[in-house]
């Protein structure tokens, strides 16, 4: 049996465990041929593939599904193939996304990773700004990217938005960005 599950205008179709999404009139703007479509992101939806891999380990075989996630937009078109372990965050230009246990991020207009998978954690804040993380010596340590690829050194023991300001946390000190320099 069909069934239609509704957001921001568009509806998700799930027809025989595959899902899909139509239009208000009914149109199906994605076939349902998706084991999981998420929410609509700037938008932008992460569509997922399930494949089963067959693992052999300690001389027992068995099967493994392995999620593989792409991105279509409202028209339904495949704008970055299913082969990523997770999408993280769509704006309205970039998506952050996972790869072989790290984060990078992609164009959305060219579709090619300009910040390739290297870091363990990458965000968007609201503010346009990139910031991502490494473990480095047992600890985890932040830094922000510029949209050239250049990266602060990772010494922030965390990065995120503060009423829009850029706030960056030092060990026990504040640092934040008010739009008058930055104030310790």
């Amino acid at each position: 049996k069909d069934e239609i599950c509704k957001d921001f205008g568009l509806e998700y179709a799930i027809k025989k465990e595959s899902w899909g999404v139509v239009d208000k009139e009914g149109k199906v703007v994605v076939q349902p041929m998706y084991d999981k479509i998420l929410n609509y992101q700037n938008g932008f939806a992460p569509v997922c593939i399930i494949k089963d891999e067959i693992c052999k380990d300690f001389g027992l075989e068995y099967t493994n599904k392995t999620e593989l996630w792409g991105v279509v937009d409202k028209k339904g078109y495949l704008i970055i193939k299913p082969i990523y372990n997770e999408i993280k965050q769509i704006t309205d230009s970039y998506i952050v996304f996972k790869k072989d246990w790290q984060y990078g991020i992609i164009e959305i207009a060219s579709g090619l990773e300009i910040i390739p998978q290297q870091y363990d954690d990458i965000r968007i804040l609201n503010n346009g700004i990139w910031v991502a993380c490494k473990r480095e010596n047992n600890e985890y340590k932040w830094a922000v990217i510029s949209q050239q690829g250049n990266v602060t050194p990772f010494k922030y023991s965390y990065i995120f938005n503060s009423d829009n300001d850029l706030t960056m946390v030092v060990e026990n000190a504040i640092i934040s960005n008010n739009n008058n320099g930055y104030q310790y």
